[in-house]
């Protein structure tokens, strides 16, 4: 409830109920959203113009940067998790992976947490995620937010990997060669079963131009989709890009 944002789905109550094993059940009432995002986007018959994924992606960022503001990582986005309603107002959800960045031991010091490796919807896994690393950050949803974006120009998924092995070629294909060194704490016990990452220049612009054609979503996209984590967009800097604010 702490997150009251009016792009990040509302909590209405609380209530609990009894199973016939009489374990306690928690269930949460959510305000109702007519859509969500995925259906949106995937139904051919409904165009997207400019102007309506820039206010698309205000809205996924407004709502990011709310949740990163308190430290709290969302780890599954994508189009599936993002209701609509019947206003076009825009609203992150399904925080069933969320956590939180940081926390405090007994002396109050800040202490960044470790995950779990490998949680969330592998086509919208970042490279770090993918390679194992477990004290990741914010970054992963930017990486996730920078997918959406694309979605929004092609109507498809963009890396669509049959294992992480595959997601990482596929990756490494469009965003370039994947470098260890740029990715710290790799976990060491990854194996890509033999699978060699191509060395191929990063062609983002190349890949995405004749479906994104504006230079400012390109831009947007490419400084979203980079393979290290530390020189990814954060939330504040992306909501205000020039793609989100130029008319």
């Amino acid at each position: 409830k702490a997150l009251n944002h009016v792009n990040i789905v509302r909590l209405v109550d609380v209530c609990q109920s009894h199973s016939h094993s009489e374990e306690h059940i928690c269930n949460l009432v959510l305000e109702f959203c007519q859509y969500d995002l995925f259906d949106l986007i995937h139904n051919r018959e409904i165009n997207f113009p400019l102007r309506a994924i820039k206010s698309a992606m205000r809205q996924i960022f407004g709502g990011l940067r709310a949740m990163h503001s308190y430290d709290i990582v969302h780890r599954d986005l994508k189009p599936e998790n993002i209701l609509v309603t019947s206003n076009g107002i825009l609203k992150l959800t399904d925080f069933g992976l969320a956590r939180l960045l940081k926390s405090h031991n007994n002396e109050q010091e800040v202490q960044t947490k470790c995950f779990s490796p490998l949680v969330g919807t592998r086509w919208y896994m970042p490279p770090e995620v993918l390679l194992g690393k477990q004290n990741y950050g914010a970054e992963v949803d930017m990486w996730a937010a920078g997918l959406i974006m694309v979605e929004f120009f092609t109507r498809e998924q963009l890396f669509r990997g049959e294992n992480e092995c595959h997601q990482l070629y596929l990756i490494s294909e469009i965003c370039g060669f994947i470098n260890p060194f740029d990715i710290t704490s790799v976990a060491p016990h990854f194996n890509c079963y033999g699978i060699s990452f191509p060395t191929c220049k990063r062609k983002v612009w190349e890949h995405l131009g004749r479906a994104a054609k504006d230079v400012f979503a390109l831009n947007l996209i490419d400084r979203l989709l980079i393979i290290n984590p530390k020189r990814r967009l954060k939330a504040t800097t992306a909501y205000f890009h020039d793609f989100i604010h130029k008319k």
